[in-house]
């Protein structure tokens, strides 16, 4: 019979092996630590130091694009590029605990990386790129041969364009044209309610003269060119289009903008209503876009073929927002708001046995023809007052002081003196002015109903500052991010 042998291990010599599960469990614990903390603070201070980047570069820009001594919009000097963006990207700390960016290290030291900007304060278009560094303590991984902390970067960079590369419209402002008065483009608080006529009155309510209604031609062939080759008529179906796509939306760049040496862009004559209505009709469809109107300077600064002005010298842009389009003289604005304007020839008959006042704006109790206002508004205009009837012979004037007394400013007739034997008349023309206060000579005339939205800077050397945006943030690793490397001089 065979002998059967049984080995059985001791409870004591399962030690060891308990051990090396535990040490391997130890080491698997602190790998999942220094991940979860120590890996994912450096990925959180990556992601401030992102956004400090960002927002240092994007200043650095404006700076760069407008010189340091430009006063911008909010009254105060754009300042030094680096030192802008370095309070920039200090600002983020407020939202960043426990950092502080500090400049780069390597090749470029920090702050702005002179190799990798160019045209700062000299070009109209260029880039900037910064870069910046902060330390994230360590916890856990100096178990594994790591320091207490260590350094997290990024570089971000920005460009400026020049005005010329902007998609304006096609419809000019000119310089101290706005109606308000506290409509100090580009001095004036965000949010102001600012309005201009697109007129050919000349002069007084922003009217351009003659023929033109302030048309400029965004077609690239009439943008910076000769005064001499503009033609009397462009295309205005090409201006309509571009009206409709909210402005210029071309694959070729305008060019620069030449200021303070002149920038010669052809106008085009007449008005044609669907242009401005192809304007609102893209308002509704995207009502929070911004729109970019040329500005021009006008006298001396244009060119004229009669009484038309075929030239003008585009010296910058503003950018506004777009609240209601009104036409001179009638009621309605293309919003539907009845606040537009009105005006017209009225005529009242009021019977002997009236007695009292007369309020004009309104005519109660009086027999009314011809268009009259009746409104409770106050009317603005109210000009060529007659009054006859008010003696014994038909048709017979009456005196002012004798037979009625006249409030000018709320347009009240009060009667006084001998009973009437007939019926008064009394005719007269009314106006008022709406929206856009007094209205463009012209009744074919628009008016344009804006606010002004303070947008980040202006566009010199390429124009004069009006606070149009042009900085954005770019990559010049990928091909087309960064406009500035194909825009013009």
């Amino acid at each position: 019979m065979g002998m059967r042998i049984r080995s059985r291990v001791g409870q004591g010599e399962e030690t060891g092996a308990t051990l090396v599960i535990v040490a391997i469990m130890l080491v698997a614990l602190l790998g999942m630590l220094v991940l979860v903390l120590d890996v994912g603070g450096l990925l959180l201070k990556r992601r401030y130091m992102v956004q400090s980047a960002d927002a240092a570069a994007l200043a650095a820009a404006e700076s760069c694009a407008v010189g340091a001594n430009t006063v911008l919009g909010n009254g105060q000097p754009a300042g030094d590029p680096n030192t802008k963006a370095l309070t920039f990207a200090q600002g983020q700390q407020s939202s960043t605990p426990d950092t502080t960016v500090l400049p780069g290290t390597g090749a470029d030291a920090g702050g702005i990386v002179e190799s990798a900007t160019v045209g700062c304060q000299t070009q109209p278009a260029g880039h900037v790129s910064v870069s910046y560094t902060t330390q994230q303590a360590l916890f856990f991984a100096g178990i594994f041969g790591y320091g207490p902390s260590s350094a997290v970067g990024a570089r971000s960079t920005a460009e400026w364009v020049p005005g010329g590369a902007a998609n304006p419209v096609p419809f000019a402002i000119q310089v101290g044209s706005f109606q308000s008065g506290n409509c100090d483009v580009p001095n004036a608080p965000i949010g102001t309610l600012c309005h201009f006529w697109e007129d050919n009155g000349g002069g007084g309510a922003g009217g351009f003269g003659g023929s033109s209604f302030g048309y400029v031609d965004t077609n690239p062939n009439a943008w910076n060119v000769n005064p001499n080759v503009c033609p009397i008529n462009s295309n205005k179906g090409s201006l309509t289009g571009y009206a409709g796509a909210g402005g210029y939306n071309g694959t070729t760049p305008l060019p620069a903008l030449n200021y303070p040496a002149i920038t010669w862009v052809c106008g085009t004559n007449g008005l044609t209503d669907p242009t401005f209505q192809a304007l609102w009709d893209y308002h509704v469809a995207h009502p929070q876009d911004l729109f970019a109107f040329p500005v021009v300077d006008g006298p001396p600064n244009i060119k004229t073929q009669g009484s038309f002005v075929s030239a003008w010298n585009v010296i910058g842009f503003v950018k506004m927002k777009l609240l209601d389009i009104c036409r001179a003289k009638q009621n309605n604005c293309l919003s539907g708001d009845t606040l537009g304007g009105g005006s017209g020839t009225c005529q009242y008959s009021v019977a002997p046995s009236f007695s009292g006042s007369l309020d004009l704006d309104l005519g109660t109790g009086a027999g009314q023809t011809g268009s009259c206002p009746n409104t409770a508004a106050n009317v603005d205009s109210l000009t060529g007052l007659t009054l006859t009837g008010c003696g014994q012979a038909n048709g017979s004037p009456c005196s002012l002081g004798t037979d009625y007394t006249y409030d000018t400013v709320n347009h009240v007739i009060t009667f006084i003196g001998p009973a009437r034997s007939q019926n008064v008349t009394i005719d007269f023309n009314w106006q008022i002015y709406g929206k856009c206060g007094q209205p463009a000579s012209n009744a074919s005339g628009y008016c344009f109903v804006l606010q002004w939205e303070g947008v980040q800077l202006g566009n010199a050397p390429g124009g004069k500052n009006f606070g149009i945006d042009t900085v954005r943030l770019c990559d010049v690793a990928i091909v087309n991010s960064c406009k500035s490397l194909t825009a013009g001089p």
